[in-house]
């Protein structure tokens, strides 16, 4: 096994992660994951599938245009020592807007900070946990630190 090229092949799936923001494409973004994996988040735990969480990413990329994805910093990969399990830290800074329910484009951004667990399967990376954590910023502290 040769640690770079692993550690490579997790930059590429999150990169190409981040990047299906842009093109709005739920496949794309869903691509890294397991058939089936666990979700923590809002201080639980959900068992998601493939099929039954495409619907709703989908949606949410078509209402949703990414103007800016700031990372804050380098992400942070390791791969265990018999190479079988993997994690990554991602952390980034999201600008955005999206078409509120009177059909108005409202503008917000967020933080977020994430550790995604992989396993191989079949010789390739799958997501088999995913731990986001999500800071909503207001337009007052948009305003305050300069963004537009």
């Amino acid at each position: 096994m040769n640690s770079e090229q692993e550690k490579s092949r997790l930059l590429q799936l999150y990169k190409s992660s981040l990047q299906a923001h842009f093109e709005h494409d739920a496949r794309t973004f869903l691509a890294e994951y397991a058939s089936q994996w666990y979700e923590i988040r809002n201080a639980g735990v959900r068992l998601r599938t493939k099929e039954e969480a495409l619907p709703a990413i989908e949606q949410y990329f078509q209402r949703t245009h990414f103007y800016d994805i700031s990372e804050i910093a380098a992400p942070i990969i390791h791969i265990s020592a018999d190479a079988s399990m993997a994690w990554v830290i991602g952390e980034i800074h999201v600008r955005a807007s999206q078409e509120g329910p009177d059909k108005k484009e409202r503008n917000f951004s967020f933080h977020c900070a994430w550790v995604s667990i992989y396993e191989k399967q079949e010789g390739q990376w799958a997501q088999v946990v995913d731990a986001p954590s999500f800071q909503f910023q207001t337009n007052d502290d948009e305003s305050s630190r300069g963004a537009g």
